[in-house]
C-alpha cells in the first residue's frame, strides 16, 4: 500500500475480443515500484481520529510518499489488462490497534480499475479486500513492442466502502467514508527480460 505521510499508487485498463491466435502480446511485470501520496485533507481527518498512517514492511518512504515495490504481473499490450502485484504496504495506528493493508495487487481489466489487498488487523489476517477504486490516465494503446518500462500517473485514488467499513470498526469512529478522495498515485513497471509470453 511507516511514518505520518502522504502516499501513491498505481494502474491502468480494457480487453480486446480478437481470437486468442491473434492476441497482442502478453508481457510479463518484473519489478517496478507503485509511489503513493495521501492527500493532506485525509491525512487530517485521519489524525483527528486518532490515528497515523506509516508504512509497512517493504515499503519505503521519501518526503511524504510511501513506495511499495512492484513485485510481478502480467500486462496485454493491445488493451494493458492485467494484473500489476506489490510486497510492502500503508499502515493504520491508533489507541493499541494497528490495520495493515499489504501486499497491494492492482486490477486494470475491471470495468473500474481496483486496488486490493490482505487486510491484517492487530497481526490477525481478515482477509484479502478492495480498497483503492483507481481513476487511470488515458494511455496509449497498444503499448510500444520494444518498451522496457511504463509509468502511469496520475492515479486518483478514493478510498472503498469495505476499506472504510473496516478502518471504522477497527478504531471506533465514523471517520473514513467509502467514495472518498484519499490521494494519488504513480506506477512504474519494469517489463522482465524474457518479457513475451508466448502463444
Amino acid at each position: 500500500m511507516r511514518v505520518l505521510l502522504p502516499i501513491l499508487f498505481t494502474t491502468i485498463a480494457l480487453c480486446s475480443s480478437t481470437p486468442i491466435a491473434n492476441a497482442a502480446p502478453t508481457v510479463s511485470i518484473g519489478g517496478g515500484a507503485t509511489t503513493i501520496q495521501f492527500f493532506r485533507a485525509f491525512l487530517s481527518t485521519v489524525t483527528t481520529a486518532g490515528v497515523r498512517v506509516s508504512k509497512v514492511e517493504e515499503s519505503t518512504t521519501n518526503r511524504n510518499t510511501i513506495i511499495c515495490p512492484v513485485i510481478e504481473g502480467v500486462l496485454d499490450r493491445e488493451d494493458a489488462r492485467g494484473e500489476i502485484e506489490h510486497s510492502g504496504g500503508v499502515r493504520f495506528t491508533g489507541n493499541r490497534t494497528i490495520v495493515r493493508l499489504m501486499n497491494f495487487s492492482v486490477d486494470t481489466g475491471a470495468a473500474t480499475p481496483v486496488i486490493t489487498a490482505d487486510v491484517v488487523l492487530n497481526n490477525s489476517f481478515v482477509s484479502r479486500q478492495p480498497v483503492f477504486n483507481a481513476v487511470l490516465p488515458d494511455l496509449t494503446l497498444p503499448l510500444p513492442s520494444g518498451r522496457r518500462s511504463l509509468t502511469i500517473r496520475p492515479i486518483a485514488l478514493t478510498l472503498t466502502t469495505e476499506a472504510a467499513d473496516v478502518l471504522n470498526d477497527a478504531f471506533t469512529t465514523s471517520a473514513f467514508v467509502g467514495g472518498s478522495s484519499v490521494g494519488r498515485a504513480s506506477t512504474i513497471v519494469i517489463f522482465g527480460r524474457s518479457n513475451l509470453i508466448r502463444q
